[in-house]
């Protein structure tokens, strides 16, 4: 995260969902931030639309302070003069808050209010009605499932003055809570298994890679080092490359790895993914060429492990950009189910609806518009969108 400290952080992807929790800081228990990581990884996994930052954290706040006993479960304990202060001397303000979607580029001071205030506006709305203001638990529930809705337009109310309610709320003594009974589930369990040294650095080093490539390329460089017979850090030194645009780079070890393994389904698959690298928006000379080249690596990748859902991607878009949208849409769709929430996977399987004439194309050029923080998913889809009209 390119910080000295941080509390945690879920990443998502085609293959698994990763939860790092950092050590204990600021007096917070790890289990608190457990809860809070394991509601990202709920949220990507249970539900299929993607919902707005402020939620998305706020909700994870919410529900990280959730306390347990032999019999009961309270949902909702919230420190009411912390909230109360990101209602009065915050550096996000309400609407900031809401309207805001690439806050993680904050520095970490405006990023922990916009935490709070997120945290303070989940918790009005899930139990504002039990301290005497409107119930407002249905206009969230409009809010969410709509693909794009103002949001003082759903909840009848301006930010003014919802910000005002706000800080009515949290003058209360002690903020509303609810005891559930706990529900008597029968949960599987294992042993927690330790990672030795190399093990542990790789998958910090994989965690790295998207947000922190610099640091993770020489992490991947020592463990190569280390083990060059590893073709897993070959892999990771092609990603680490590819994300800081040294794309020559990151084609040679891709390459290193294919050749070092070549039925090694990851290394079959980052091939794939860096030989089709400048062929995913133009139709540059070769691509015919390098679009077969890549079918035949991501179906031998998931011959070799049907769950590797990555590969079906790539699959899909191997057919979409070689003219086949009808072969390309059971791969596409395969991925949408592993990850429905996500824009770029939305507007592929929408433009491969729009090509076979498919009246399903609406939904997902419009989920690809409206949830990307990208602009050129934006551009895309309002492209796709006006060849319909």
């Amino acid at each position: 995260m390119k910080a000295a400290r941080f509390s945690g952080f879920m990443q998502p992807s085609l293959q698994r969902g990763m939860l790092i929790i950092g050590p204990q800081q600021n007096g917070r228990p790890l289990r608190e931030t457990a809860l809070h990581e394991y509601t990202h990884y709920l949220l990507r996994n249970l539900i299929d639309v993607s919902f707005p930052v402020w939620y998305d954290e706020g909700l994870a706040n919410f529900l990280s302070t959730m306390t347990m006993s032999r019999r009961n479960v309270t949902i909702g304990n919230a420190p009411t003069a912390l909230l109360r202060n990101a209602t009065r001397t915050g550096l996000v303000n309400l609407s900031e808050t809401v309207e805001s979607r690439r806050v993680y580029e904050w520095e970490q001071i405006k990023l922990n209010d916009f935490y709070l205030m997120a945290w303070t506006l989940v918790h009005f709305i899930e139990f504002g009605h039990k301290a005497g203001f409107d119930d407002r638990r249905e206009q969230l529930e409009a809010y969410l499932s709509a693909v794009i809705s103002p949001f003082e337009a759903t909840f009848d109310t301006s930010y003014e003055r919802l910000a005002g309610e706000l800080r009515d709320y949290t003058r209360k003594r002690k903020l509303p809570s609810i005891r559930l009974p706990r529900p008597k589930l029968a949960l599987r369990t294992s042993e927690p298994e330790c990672l030795d040294d190399q093990s542990r650095n790789y998958e910090l080093a994989s965690a790295m890679v998207q947000r922190n490539p610099e640091d993770a390329l020489a992490v991947m460089a020592a463990l190569n080092t280390q083990d060059p017979a590893d073709v897993r850090y070959l892999i990771g030194l092609s990603m680490a490359h590819f994300q800081l645009r040294q794309f020559r780079e990151s084609m040679s070890f891709a390459q290193q790895a294919l050749t070092m393994d070549p039925g090694d389904p990851s290394a079959q698959i980052e091939f794939a993914t860096r030989l089709v690298r400048g062929c995913m928006l133009v139709r540059a000379p070769g691509c015919v060429e390098k679009w077969a080249r890549a079918v035949e690596l991501f179906q031998s990748s998931i011959r070799a492990d049907p769950h590797r859902f990555d590969a079906a991607l790539g699959l899909g878009l191997s057919y979409l950009h070689a003219g086949n949208p009808e072969d390309a849409l059971n791969y596409l769709r395969i991925a949408y189910q592993k990850v429905p929430w996500a824009p770029h996977i939305n507007f592929y399987l929408g433009e491969c609806y729009r090509l076979v004439d498919d009246d399903r194309a609406v939904v997902h050029l419009t989920n690809a518009r409206n949830w990307s923080s990208v602009e050129i998913w934006k551009r895309l889809a309002d492209a796709a969108l006006a060849e319909l009209d």
